[in-house]
């Protein structure tokens, strides 16, 4: 072999060694890209998957919410029916149940309107 081939030979293993190794570097920002791309798609997932809750979370306290009233009416009718009975008892358990539910419904509405706030 002569010198010209062989300055040509190691040319050409240094050229494909150069090759291999920009390749090497593809795949591995490829993967990478794969990998954030990936990562992204699943936070996305769980980002519309919580977004779904919130939605059933503020679903199931507007049906508390109207619960609640509906319960409240019903002690409030049943109020003045204690007192012309003179059921003195269940007139101050129909109040205390009231006020608990006067309590409840207002918890169960600020937790509603934080979880609006944030979606």
């Amino acid at each position: 072999m002569n010198n010209k081939q062989k300055a040509l030979d190691l040319i050409n293993a240094y050229l494909e060694k150069q090759n291999k190794t920009k390749l090497a570097a593809q795949k591995i920002e490829l993967a990478v890209i794969d990998d954030i791309d990936s990562k992204k798609s699943k936070a996305l997932q769980e980002s519309l998957n919580g977004f779904k809750l919130a939605q059933q979370a503020i679903a199931s306290y507007n049906s508390a919410s109207q619960l609640y009233a509906e319960a409240e009416s019903i002690a409030n009718k049943a109020i003045p029916q204690a007192k012309d009975l003179g059921a003195k008892q269940l007139l101050k358990e129909l109040e205390n149940k009231v006020k608990g539910i006067a309590s409840d419904l207002k918890r169960n509405n600020s937790i509603a309107i934080k979880i609006k706030s944030i979606i």
